[in-house]
């Protein structure tokens, strides 16, 4: 993996700890996701998970979930959005050594 692969995919080249922040919508049900994929098992990840709207050209929190596990962690979560509202997931977490924020794409209810 290239320098530029781990910005885009949200990993560090050193210890290929990948984060994968997902948002999808169906209706007004919002699922919100994260896969955590450090390279040695015994790595842990503490941190939250945010669901996340859009007020004018900037994000506010709607609600999260604390993010505590070891190894590959995989959480998903849902909500109820309300209809013409954008948002998107964001994840703040602490993989071993390395403290990680990444963002998914954003969508509307």
């Amino acid at each position: 993996i290239g320098l530029a692969d781990c910005n885009n995919f949200y990993c560090s080249c050193e210890r290929t700890n990948v984060v994968v922040p997902s948002i999808s919508i169906s209706g007004k049900q919002i699922s919100v996701s994260v896969y955590i994929s450090p390279k040695k098992s015994t790595t842990s990840s503490v941190g939250t998970l945010y669901l996340e709207k859009k007020v004018g050209n900037g994000w506010t929190p709607v609600t999260s979930w604390s993010i505590d596990g070891t190894g590959s962690v995989s959480i998903t979560k849902t909500y109820t959005g309300t209809m013409g509202i954008t948002y998107r997931t964001r994840v703040v977490v602490t993989t071993g050594v390395d403290k990680i924020d990444a963002t998914s794409t954003e969508r509307t209810v």
